[in-house]
């Protein structure tokens, strides 16, 4: 009896293997396709990975795929080389990355959604005036068809659905599938004039079309980024191929989307917002082809394209776009080897682009085009610093600000004020004996949000009620320090009785459709508005003439060595938001360190000379991207665990190893959190392939220590606790 065929299986378990199952003589198989396997005593939906595999085990001991799922792949060849290098590079179960990259409707097996059923008159049907049958819903039916053309099956009752068939069999009506996303029906709209540095950077995007390579698009703020994507874009549609738009957070989303109508391109979202049924109509609608457009957040990276021509970053430097939980990949970094694969341009945009991308630009690996103004001519803001160590604050405002403020008002301009806190203060405490009210789970404070009169976590999410006297010494009169944006809303509407207070957080902004509908209340009719770092990028406010940050000092001071580079990138972005209208705009920034170099850059606008200086810091220092980096981050309820993981894993490397550098053992800078106590270990490397042989060898020796601590390693981390 020959021997049936072997095929490889990436099955969703914490596995780092595929898994070999016999290929059933008939079954027609190729790379891409789901299909259904017996995993122990389960039935599981695997991705068919490679075929007539050398299989290391007996063919007695492998079973056959019971049901193939798919008659073509959803994943093309790029895609899935794509998935099998971030499985391998990230350190991650190749089943589980393969999961990440599929709605939630097609990993649990089911069909691929359809559009509605739509039937519409033959030739020979639109030749006949009457009815073929008689009766009131015949004739009811038939008027219908020959008035609107189509009928939709959904909303025909049984009686007439029977009518449908039999005229179907006789040859007067024929079905056909409706698409999944409706086509606009607006015209294109004339392209934007655009001036020429956008010109200049479109069309050196355009000539990258036949022989792609990255491009790292620098632009001041309101420089017109988006007017090049969508020159970009355009000419993408031109040649009859998707573009895939990836933007940091959801509440970018809807903006960008208003900016691509005027392509009058079929546009769908992908990002965790959507419900399970609209992620896969749109995941449909990308892999056939339906849609020209796909617009989404970093998991948007995996969206099939079944004619791919272009991928845009929006806002490449966000941290937003590492994942920190489960699968632990950064979406810019995939969709620039995407683009790689797919052989299709990928443009990288930012005012302050990653330092990693700067380097790449400096090494002729990215072509560099910039857009050193703003799109109107209008003047950059002005600067001004206030020194907090000479000014008294006021529910975390300084005199001066405040009068800035007010006059501000009184011109009907519009101020943002930027506070990266949520809550109204983030430390309670009691004035006679010094108790803090602090989370049980957590080596942190609780937030005190007045509003809903709660104490909250920010770290693990855990509340309870503002208690009304110190549980130590019964002292009634509990004292707030510090300032978070609630805080701050109420000091305005305080001093400005009249203005419209719009205050955006994560706070505010919870439910579907929430963030879009403050957006635009903020953007038409707020006087004020007090937010997050979900303000700080992308977003157009024309009325917006003062910009307040009132304190950026807790990012100075973080232990990170990527402090100073997300500082700065958060502080020109909200800095961005300034002036972008008529009206000429200014900063004002409240600090405890004004001479910190930084606040020089800033002065003159001038990310780049502040991108050298830190690089040139880097590179004596070893770190990325001279350097390569990855955690070991282990947790375990039990104190001291988690220590003695990260000990026992650095004590299985024997000796030196060339071109790695293991650092001591630690506690995370915040030891417990959620009630787990947390352990990590930092690895650096000297090049990229040193450390993926080097982790080649040591995952095996982390996964025989076969600990009940957590643990998983982070490639790449964007975040160092230290």
């Amino acid at each position: 009896m020959p021997t049936l065929p072997r095929v490889s299986v990436a099955v969703p378990a914490p596995r780092r293997v595929l898994f070999d199952y016999l290929w059933p003589e008939g079954m027609s198989l190729v790379p891409g396709v789901r299909v259904r396997v017996p995993f122990g005593s389960r039935s599981v939906v695997g991705i068919v990975v490679a075929l007539d595999v050398q299989s290391a085990i007996a063919p007695d001991r492998l079973r056959p795929v019971t049901r193939v799922l798919d008659e073509t792949p959803l994943f093309g060849a790029g895609l899935l080389r794509l998935l099998r290098w971030a499985a391998d590079y990230y350190c991650h179960p190749i089943g589980e990355v393969m999961n990440a990259a599929l709605p939630r409707t097609l990993r649990e097996g089911a069909a691929l959604p359809c559009g509605a059923r739509l039937w519409s008159l033959t030739t020979e049907g639109r030749a006949r005036l009457e009815p073929p049958g008689r009766g009131p819903l015949a004739a009811r039916l038939w008027a219908v068809l020959r008035r609107q053309t189509t009928v939709a099956e959904e909303g025909l009752t049984p009686a007439g659905r029977a009518w449908f068939a039999r005229w179907h069999g006789q040859g007067f009506v024929v079905a056909h599938e409706a698409p999944l996303v409706t086509p606009p029906e607006a015209p294109a709209a004339a392209p934007t004039v655009l001036n020429e540095a956008q010109r200049h950077a479109a069309s050196g995007i355009e000539a990258l079309a036949k022989d792609p390579r990255p491009v790292l698009l620098h632009g001041v703020t309101g420089s017109g980024k988006t007017e090049v994507y969508l020159a970009a874009i355009r000419a993408t549609l031109g040649r009859g191929l998707q573009s895939l738009v990836l933007v940091p957070e959801i509440g970018l989303t809807p903006q960008f989307v208003r900016r691509l109508e005027c392509l009058s391109a079929t546009i769908v979202l992908l990002h965790s917002g959507l419900s399970d049924g609209e992620r896969a109509r749109a995941w449909t609608a990308a892999y056939r082809g339906e849609a020209a457009i796909v617009v989404g957040t970093r998991s948007a990276v995996f969206a099939p394209l079944a004619r791919p021509g272009l991928i845009v970053v929006d806002e490449e430097h966000d941290l937003s776009y590492k994942q920190h939980e489960g699968f632990r990949y950064h979406g810019r970094d995939l969709a620039v080897l995407r683009a790689h694969y797919e052989r299709v341009p990928v443009v990288l945009g930012s005012a302050t682009p990653s330092l990693e991308s700067l380097h790449n630009a400096a090494l002729g690996r990215y072509r560099l085009l910039s857009l050193p103004g703003r799109a109107l001519a209008q003047k950059m803001p002005g600067i001004q610093i206030l020194d907090l160590r000479r000014l008294p604050l006021a529910d975390g405002i300084s005199p001066p600000l405040l009068e800035r403020l007010r006059a501000v008002y009184a011109g009907r301009d519009q101020a943002l004020l930027f506070l990266n806190r949520r809550g109204f203060a983030p430390v309670l405490t009691c004035p006679s004996c010094g108790w803090i009210a602090s989370c049980t789970r957590c080596d942190a404070y609780f937030t005190w949000h007045r509003g809903s009169a709660r104490l909250r976590c920010h770290h693990c999410q855990s509340e309870q009620p503002v208690a009304s006297r110190c549980p130590m010494c019964a002292c009634e009169t509990l004292k707030p320090l510090g300032a978070g944006t609630e805080r701050i809303e109420q000091a305005l509407k305080r001093h400005f009785p009249e203005a419209i207070v719009e205050r955006i957080d994560r706070d505010t902004t919870s439910g579907k459709g929430v963030l879009a509908k403050r957006l635009r209340s903020a953007e038409d009719h707020a006087d004020f508005l007090v937010g997050t770092q979900m303000l700080s990028k992308g977003h157009d406010f024309p009325r917006v003439t003062l910009v307040a940050v009132l304190a950026i000092d807790g990012a100075l001071n973080s232990a990170d060595f990527r402090a100073p580079e997300h500082a700065a990138q958060l502080l020109i972005q909200v800095a961005g938001r300034a002036g972008r209208g008529q009206r000429p705009g200014e900063v004002w920034v409240q600090t405890q360190r004004p001479d910190d170099p930084l606040f020089a850059a800033l002065r003159t606008h001038d990310y780049l000379r502040f991108s050298v200086s830190t690089l040139r810091e880097r590179e004596a220092a070893g770190y990325p991207p001279f350097g390569h980096l990855t955690l070991l981050k282990a947790q375990s309820k039990r104190p001291g665990e988690a220590l003695d993981f990260v000990s026992a894993a650095r004590a299985r490397v024997d000796g030196r190893v060339p071109d790695i550098e293991l650092f001591d053992p630690v506690p995370s800078l915040m030891e417990r959190r959620a009630g787990w106590h947390r352990a990590q270990l930092l690895v650096r490397a000297t090049s990229r392939g040193s450390m993926r042989r080097f982790l080649m060898r040591w995952m095996p020796e982390l996964e025989a220590l076969g600990s009940r601590v957590r643990w998983h390693l982070d490639v790449d981390p964007q975040v160092i606790e230290t």
